[in-house]
């Protein structure tokens, strides 16, 4: 295995055996990040972020180059990309902030937030805090029928903290390719919305 399969393997994968969690609550933000948010949905860094991250994410897909900046994850059953926080000059907000708007952005494309969770784990030398937001297509009773519309699949969003450091960002789509669900959108297609601030919810 590669130098970089392990970083994507690390990213993408399970947290590994003997790894103690000390504490996990839902994600429930305060009103003064709620107004922080709002004001930085607003402005120029917002756009600036978005610009920069999908300026990286199109580099790394057009090239295939070994920045770190930007990680993908494509397979049968799944497409994914994490960023490494640390490549990009953004606050612990602003990338907090990032991680809320990927999930009100997919919540705008009938989506439903079927858990979050913020999970503190320690690892020993260092604790690591997850957010994660879970998300899965709204099937409306009258469409209960086969096949059914999975749109882009079931979402997963991380946001890692090591000892309030940001660490990355994951996006993932888990799709199912059998009988009963009709074939999931294109992943090019919610990453071109994602990254588009003039398309809003």
């Amino acid at each position: 295995m590669s130098f970089f399969d392990k970083i994507i393997e690390k990213i993408f994968h399970s947290q590994a055996e003997g790894e103690r969690i000390s504490f996990t609550e839902p994600i429930k933000r305060q009103a003064h990040h709620v107004r922080a948010y709002n004001e930085w949905r607003h402005s120029k860094r917002f756009q600036q972020m978005l610009a920069e991250i999908l300026d990286a994410y199109m580099i790394k897909k057009q090239k295939g180059d070994n920045n770190l900046s930007v990680h993908l994850y494509e397979s049968p059953q799944a497409n994914g990309w994490a960023i490494t926080c640390s490549k990009f000059d953004y606050s612990p907000e602003e990338y907090r902030n990032f991680f809320d708007y990927l999930k009100e952005k997919v919540l705008a494309l009938n989506y439903f937030l079927q858990f979050s969770e913020r999970r503190m784990t320690d690892k020993g030398d260092f604790v690591e805090t997850l957010e994660k937001y879970y998300l899965k297509p709204h099937i409306p009773l009258q469409d209960f029928q086969q096949p059914f519309h999975q749109l882009y699949g079931n979402i997963t969003i991380d946001y890692i903290v090591v000892d309030d450091t940001p660490s990355y960002i994951k996006f993932l789509s888990t799709v199912y390719n059998d009988r009963y669900y009709n074939k999931p959108l294109p992943f090019d297609e919610l990453v071109a919305y994602l990254f588009d601030a003039n398309k809003t919810f």
